[in-house]
């Protein structure tokens, strides 16, 4: 795997892998996955920025990679993996939360439109009544 080999060359106790679209993430359109020996994937898409699943992944390398630097088993990492697992469902759940947000969002938008248009040709209607009003005798 790529971050074997960074890690590898760079002497580091954390890696993040950073994809600029789902597309491209070998996550199975997830947007955060996390692996053994502190290594981590995550989907920053310039479309659709959403840094949750970076911050994330940022975080739990740092704490692992402080965690590195306790003496030998003090840090207790199949453990720290486990709340990895359970931080990508959070992040999925926060992506499925926005979406719905943006949806709403867009439904308010085509209603104010609809709102805007009907009341302009409300009032366009009324405007035209009283010039027939005025022109009869």
């Amino acid at each position: 795997m790529e971050l074997d080999r960074v890690a590898r060359n760079r002497d580091a106790v954390a890696t993040i892998l950073v994809f600029d679209g789902a597309e491209d993430a070998p996550l199975g359109g997830r947007h955060f996955g996390s692996y053994a020996g502190a290594k981590f994937s995550v989907v920053l898409d310039s479309d659709d920025p959403n840094p949750l699943a970076l911050e994330v992944a940022l975080r739990q390398a740092r704490l692992l990679a402080l965690a590195s630097l306790q003496p030998e088993g003090v840090a207790d990492t199949a453990s720290l993996l486990a709340t990895c697992e359970q931080l990508a469902n959070l992040i999925e759940q926060s992506r499925a939360i926005n979406d719905g947000a943006n949806a709403a969002e867009r439904g308010i938008e085509k209603i104010r439109n609809a709102y805007v248009k009907l009341r302009a040709e409300a009032l366009d209607l009324i405007e035209q009544m009283k010039l027939r009003l005025a022109s009869d005798p």
